[in-house]
């Protein structure tokens, strides 16, 4: 029995659809929706002072905002490029649900959970290092001219 071209092509892109599964390590965070809508200006304390040159990151300042009032992380990449995630981390949701710390001018996002030690890089789309889940991302638009913005879901 000979193997046709077609057969050929059939399991190769069957390969080619099992080795971009297994690529994928981490996905979206696993948190349950919570509605986020929070404005922000670059011109007033605190964001001028933490987000005036860029890269840089800050944990926003008002409490209750974000899954389980954990806070949300303001990322400045570029002088008009911004993300924000979620400051809940997400390496074991269903046994303990713990804000994330951030150091002042610092990009990596640490869990102080007793034996948990996940960490989180800010700056590369909220990944964790060794882990299985990135952070949960939110919306950010940005008017440079007004030097205003907003973080939604």
């Amino acid at each position: 029995m000979s193997v046709t071209k077609v057969q050929k092509i059939l399991f190769l892109q069957g390969c080619m659809l099992v080795c971009a599964a297994c690529g994928k390590e981490e996905t979206d965070a696993p948190l349950p929706y919570v509605n986020v809508n929070v404005p922000f200006n670059i011109n007033m304390p605190p964001y001028n002072i933490y987000l005036d040159l860029w890269p840089s990151a800050m944990k926003m300042p008002w409490e209750r905002i974000g899954y389980n009032g954990n806070g949300l992380f303001l990322v400045r990449q570029a002088e008009t490029h911004f993300q924000a995630y979620d400051a809940t981390c997400t390496r074991n949701i269903a046994h303990h649900i713990v804000a994330l710390t951030l150091e002042k001018f610092e990009y990596i996002a640490h869990c102080p959970h007793p034996g948990c030690g996940a960490q989180y890089n800010l700056l590369h789309g909220g990944y964790e290092t060794g882990g299985q889940f990135r952070l949960q991302e939110y919306r950010v638009t940005y008017n440079p001219a007004t030097k205003q913005g907003s973080i939604t879901n």
